[in-house]
């Protein structure tokens, strides 16, 4: 089956007669074009790493272990990011739930690292508007990713290498790290600065009570 998803798209005729067929071809080109996206969130930072391979495994179970060579082939099919998000959105019939849904695995594919950069901030910015959702979705998964996710230390781990968990989670995501790139939107950047800020009360707090 997965071959089928190196089609051409533009080539693959969906089959009118038998529904099952028909089916099955938008399936094909639904995961085809989540693919091309995936690959292009991967691509930002360079070549895919093992974060990124075990994440996009596990949010992408459709594809499989063959889907690590899918992903580094589809970097260089030189597909545009709005064609493929307007493709698979065709191809879902504009549904906005399984848009919704594409888009949090993307965004989650970003951040598989435990780190997203500004890069991949703008990417999934400029995304969601082609993928016709409101920016208000990124706010909440960035609003996740900086505050829902925090880690917790247990106690009774040393108190020198607790100390280095919370410089090393301040220093990744510090309001500092955002304030000057131009690349982001004022919306997006203000929101990020926010998050962060209040991220950093958040570690801080966390680590006070861990080392008392």
């Amino acid at each position: 089956m997965l071959p089928a998803l190196r089609k051409n798209i533009s080539e693959f005729q969906v089959p009118q007669i038998h529904e099952a067929s028909a089916i099955e071809a938008n399936a094909f080109a639904i995961n085809h074009y989540a693919l091309a996206l995936s690959s292009k969130i991967c691509d930002i930072d360079g070549d895919i790493n093992l974060s990124e391979k075990r994440a996009f495994i596990s949010l992408f179970p459709y594809f499989g272990q063959d889907g690590i060579a899918l992903l580094k082939n589809t970097v260089d099919e030189g597909i545009s990011t709005y064609h493929a998000c307007r493709r698979f959105s065709k191809f879902a019939n504009e549904d906005k739930s399984t848009t919704a849904r594409l888009y949090a695995r993307l965004f989650k594919l970003a951040g598989c690292d435990d780190t997203m950069n500004v890069y991949e901030i703008s990417f999934l910015e400029k995304l969601a508007p082609m993928l016709g959702l409101h920016l208000g979705f990124l706010e909440k998964a960035l609003e996740y990713y900086f505050l829902n996710n925090l880690k917790h230390q247990q106690k009774f781990t040393p108190r020198d290498e607790l100390r280095k968990f919370y410089l090393t989670q301040i220093s990744r995501l510090h309001p500092d790290n955002f304030a000057g790139d131009d690349i982001l939107s004022k919306r997006i950047k203000s929101t990020i600065i926010s998050l962060a800020n209040e991220r950093t009360k958040l570690l801080n707090e966390n680590y006070k009570n861990s080392v008392s």
